[in-house]
């Protein structure tokens, strides 16, 4: 499965890499997801930021098979490590997320870039599944898109595990 989300931000690559790496718009979109807990942390190195933020999800909206995997709700922790800034203030951030006790994680990157009106962040996620898990696409289809939607996927572009290559 491969997730990608591209965003333009009508401001500087220093101001949105700067909101990118502040607590308080993390809490904010932890708020926005509608978190029933969280919390998030930065550090900055000299040249790079590291930025974990916990959320607490409810599963209310989840199919009961999946619901009996990760109960009533689900321990989120997304890491992002950001490297220096490259050619014309480029950030490249590795992301991770795992998802409590469920046999799924995601990984890929986040890419802070100018652009024409203002800067793009795209981020794109690979997820992994636990070999002993399957789902069978009827298992999926009562799944909720809009709140999938709101926890982390936007557009899903490949079928489950890594893409070809």
């Amino acid at each position: 499965m491969q997730i990608t989300e591209t965003l333009v931000y009508p401001a500087a690559i220093e101001v949105v890499f700067d909101m990118m790496t502040d607590e308080a718009f993390h809490a904010l979109v932890c708020e926005a997801t509608h978190a029933m807990s969280h919390s998030a942390t930065v550090s900055r190195q000299s040249d790079g930021a590291t930025v974990i933020t916990h959320r607490e999800m409810p599963t209310d909206g989840f199919p009961e098979f999946a619901r009996s995997m990760v109960g009533r709700s689900i321990d989120i922790v997304e890491t992002i490590v950001y490297g220096p800034p490259g050619p014309h203030g480029t950030r490249i951030g590795e992301m991770s997320i795992t998802m409590g006790t469920a046999p799924i994680a995601l990984k890929g990157d986040i890419r802070i870039m100018p652009a024409d009106d203002g800067t793009e962040v795209v981020g794109t996620l690979y997820g992994l599944f636990d070999g002993l898990v399957h789902f069978e696409e009827e298992d999926l289809e009562p799944l909720e898109v809009g709140r999938i939607d709101r926890l982390l996927i936007r557009r899903i572009t490949e079928g489950p595990g890594l893409p070809a290559g």
